[in-house]
Order: structure tokens, then C-alpha cells, then sequence
């Protein structure tokens, strides 16, 4: 008895000093300096091809412009080039989002959105994007963020298997943690990262031979934009923006930008702006929502494509996602609307069946929404109310036959919502062609300043409601108190 009791407790010790041991080099390794990764750079080339589609497909897809393309392509190439890795074989992609955002991923897959494109005021500002991005791949951030996670993660098994007991009462936790490995490729970087990111994207770009106070430029007119959609949404952060969400900025950035820039001083003779090749390059590309996606006015939805339209209360808040439109009320109540397949051409069973899981909670209701039949269905669970609504996509139970889309709509509500979501339900209607044809996207128009214009003239010809004058002068850049001079170009929204 005493010598079995002894020689377990011998064992667990071996094995604690064993796991202890382990545990501090997963430890030490996680917080080791950039050179230490255990991610090769075949497996991040690998990983960023898993993710391209992905990524593409849930960022609004790729943006049909060839020679916004050829243009951006052709950066691409001059600063990977002048990229301290010039092996890499880098590619863009242009996503179509209004969102403002840039990012890669491992192995030189790099993204920047139509959003990002429209604020820029100059090629060099694309260039110190694209440059900062390239700085993120060529540093390896993605492959020391996975290191450092899955040490962390590797350690919290390691524990668990040596004590023989679940970590922190729940074994879920060693699972999530070796979760972040995987999801550490795409989270945002450390604020050291950011700064090297900088330091690259600044010297990459001015080394391919754009001015390198662009990068400082850029994320003046980002701040500002940030600013803008704040107060207009009495919001910390726009719904607009998705670049502060993994590029944290501040004034203390901004000036460090351009201190840095003030190290190649001696290229100014030799760097350029190139603005005149961006305009023409972003002359008439969509602003705000596309066609393809389709555009939230107010508190209306239409999609020219769907042929479809509707509207949500005051007070709800409208964002186009890339597979559901949302609207969100202050009170946390949401609704959202999307398409799916049918099993059977019968929305109710759909509901019932395919949505619902035969809940003995929910209340069924058929009925006709826009002429096509329907399924409402109701469900009170734990103070909260839902709503759901299936919608036959086809104008005929034949062609239903052979085409089983539905729109659906779904609601969560805290109170009774039921009046809500049936006005939306009663505004939701079919278009013609010719109401679907009148729907067109903004889109950016390069102008020439005229000696009769005026920066409130041409800003009261943009297509935006509220604020037109502030909103002209964070498309352009323009400091307050500084005039428009005939021959300029700026940008407007049409």
C-alpha cells in the first residue's frame, strides 16, 4: 500500500515538474521577440490561400471595376518590389464595401476596400496603405500572433493533462484557447506591431517612390472621418469604418508618421504624390452600398437585382451586411432579413420544420405578404419575443416548383414586437423593372473647380443628407479656413 502510494506520487511528480517545465518554455516562447514563430512561412502561404474565398465571399466580393484594378495592381507590384521580401508573391484584391479598411493575410494575400479607395486623396496615400500592409506580412505579425497563442493554448492542455483535471472547471477553456491559434491569423496586431507596420509601409512606399508624408496624410483624413461618423451617429465608432477595429489610431500616430517621414527628406526630389492617377482612377466608382448588394436609404432597404424593397420604423437603425440586412433599434431589439432555400415549396413547413425544429413553443400564422404566400410564426421564451417570416420567392405555385427561395425576416425583441415587425412585413414589396432600374448607387464624380464655385456651392451638389460642407472637406482633405482655387479637382458624391 505504501509503496503503490509512493510510487503515484512519485509519478506525479515527474510529471508535474515534467509539464512544468514544458509549460514554461510554451510560456517563454509565447513572449519571445518577433524572430520566433512556429509557423513556417510555407504554412502561412497555406493559410492565406484557405482564407482568400472566405474572406472575399463575407467582405462583399470582389469589386467588377478592371481599371480601378490595373491601377491598384500596378501599386502593388512598385512597393512589393521595393518590400525588403520582393520573393513574396503578393496579389490585391479590391473588395466591394463601403467600409474603410485594408488588411492581409498570410502569404501576401492583401485587401483593400472601395471605401478605403474613395477617402484616398493621392496614389502615395494608397501606396502607404498597401506599404503597411505589406510591412504586417513581410514582419511575420500573423505567424508571432499565432505563436504566442497557440503556446499559451499548448500550456493550458499540458496542465490539464498533467493534474488530470479540467481547467478552470471547464475543459471548454483549453479548447478556446487553442481556438485563438487558429483565429489569431486575422485578429488585430499589438500596438508594436502597428508601429513596425509603419515604419515598413513609410520606407516601402518612399523607396518605391511616393512621398512619404502620404502615410501621415491618409490617417489624418481617416481620423477625421471617424470623428465625422461619430458625432453624425453618436457613436464611438462608425458603422462605416472597419479600420479602428484592427488599426488603432491616435494623434500621437499620426504624428509619429510624419516624423518618420521626415527621414527621407532627402528623397522629396525624387518621390511623388500622384494625385491627378488617382482621381482618374477613382472617377466614378461606387460610393456607399452597390447594386449588387443593395442600398440602404434612410430606413428603407431596396435591392435592384432582388427586385425587392422594405422598410423598418423610426428608430431603427438600417446596416447592410454581407449575408443579412440588420436593423437595430436603441433598445436592442433587431431585425433582420435575408434569403434561403426551401426544402418543400411550402413556407410554412419551412418555418416549422427547417427554421423553427418543431419548437411546441412557436404559434404559426399563414399568410400573403406582397401577393406570394407566407408563414409567420411567433415565439415567447424567457421574456424575450421572436419573430419569424418566410416569404415564397416565386409568383406562381409552379414556378415555385422549381425555384424554392424564400426571404425571410426574423425579429428579437425584449417586449412585444409584433407591431414592428408586421410593418415591415406590410411594406415589403415586389418592383417592377422599372422601379428596379431607377435605383442607382452614388458614386464618386471628379470635378474641376470653376471661378464661380465655392466650396458650399459644390458641396450642396453632393448626394448625402446633412452636413454637406463638412463632408466635402473630409473627401478632399480640405483644412478649414483654406479656399478652393479654379483648375483644382476635387471629389464629389452623385
Amino acid at each position: 500500500m505504501k509503496k503503490s502510494t509512493y510510487w503515484l506520487t512519485n509519478q506525479f511528480h515527474q510529471q508535474l515538474r515534467s509539464g512544468a517545465a514544458l509549460v514554461s518554455v510554451l510560456f517563454l516562447l509565447s513572449a519571445c521577440g518577433p524572430q520566433v514563430t512556429l509557423m513556417s512561412e510555407a504554412q502561412e502561404a497555406k493559410i492565406g490561400a484557405q482564407q482568400h474565398d472566405k474572406i472575399v465571399e463575407s467582405s462583399g466580393g470582389v469589386y467588377d471595376n478592371p481599371k480601378l484594378n490595373a491601377y491598384v495592381q500596378n501599386i502593388m507590384r512598385r512597393v512589393a518590389a521595393a518590400s525588403d521580401r520582393p520573393d513574396i508573391p503578393f496579389q490585391i484584391t479590391i473588395l466591394d464595401t463601403p467600409m474603410i479598411n485594408a488588411f492581409a493575410l498570410p502569404g501576401g494575400y492583401t485587401y483593400v476596400t472601395r471605401g478605403l479607395l474613395g477617402l484616398a486623396n493621392s496614389e502615395a496615400e494608397v501606396a502607404s496603405v498597401i506599404g503597411h500592409e505589406i510591412g504586417h506580412v513581410t514582419a511575420r505579425h500573423s505567424a508571432q500572433r499565432q505563436t504566442a497563442a497557440v503556446g499559451t493554448g499548448l500550456a493550458a492542455s499540458v496542465l490539464g493533462a498533467v493534474i488530470g483535471q479540467k481547467i478552470g472547471g471547464s475543459q471548454k477553456l483549453v479548447g478556446n484557447l487553442l481556438n485563438v491559434g487558429g483565429k489569431a491569423v486575422l485578429a488585430g496586431y499589438s500596438r508594436g506591431q502597428e508601429y513596425e507596420a509603419d515604419d515598413i509601409g513609410v520606407k516601402t512606399s518612399a523607396m518605391a517612390g511616393y512621398k512619404p508624408a502620404a502615410a501621415a496624410d491618409f490617417l489624418a483624413s481617416l481620423s477625421r472621418e471617424s470623428r465625422f461618423q461619430a458625432n453624425l451617429k453618436d457613436r464611438d465608432r462608425p458603422a462605416g469604418s472597419d479600420w479602428f477595429a484592427t488599426h488603432p489610431n491616435t494623434e500621437e500616430r499620426v504624428a509619429r508618421a510624419r516624423g518618420l517621414a521626415a527621414n527621407f527628406a532627402g528623397l522629396s526630389k525624387t518621390v511623388k504624390q500622384r494625385r491627378a492617377t488617382h482621381f482618374a482612377a477613382i472617377d466614378q466608382i461606387t460610393y456607399g452600398d452597390s447594386a449588387d448588394n443593395g442600398f440602404v436609404r434612410g430606413q428603407s432597404f431596396t435591392h435592384p437585382k432582388l427586385k425587392v424593397k422594405f422598410t423598418v420604423p423610426k428608430g431603427y437603425e438600417l446596416t447592410n451586411g454581407a449575408r443579412a440586412v440588420v436593423a437595430q433599434a436603441s433598445n436592442g431589439s433587431k431585425i433582420s432579413f435575408d434569403m434561403a432555400k426551401m426544402k418543400t415549396a411550402s413556407p410554412r413547413e419551412f418555418v416549422q420544420t427547417a427554421w423553427l425544429k418543431n419548437d411546441p413553443a412557436a404559434s404559426y400564422k399563414d399568410a400573403t405578404v406582397a401577393g406570394r404566400p407566407a408563414s409567420i410564426a411567433t415565439v415567447q421564451k424567457n421574456g424575450a419575443y421572436y419573430y419569424f417570416a418566410a416569404i415564397q420567392k416565386a409568383a406562381s405555385a409552379k414556378a415555385a416548383k422549381s425555384d424554392l427561395s424564400a426571404y425571410r425576416f426574423m425579429m428579437q425583441s425584449r417586449g412585444d414586437g409584433s407591431k414592428a415587425f408586421m410593418s415591415v412585413l406590410n411594406s415589403f414589396k415586389f418592383l417592377t423593372n422599372a422601379q428596379a432600374n431607377k435605383t442607382k448607387p452614388s458614386r464618386i464624380k471628379i470635378v474641376t473647380v470653376q471661378k464661380k464655385d465655392s466650396l458650399k456651392s459644390l458641396a450642396n451638389l453632393m448626394a448625402v443628407s446633412g452636413q454637406k460642407v463638412e463632408r466635402f472637406r473630409i473627401l478632399n482633405a480640405l483644412p478649414v479656413g483654406v479656399p478652393l482655387k479654379p483648375g483644382q479637382r476635387v471629389k464629389l458624391i452623385r
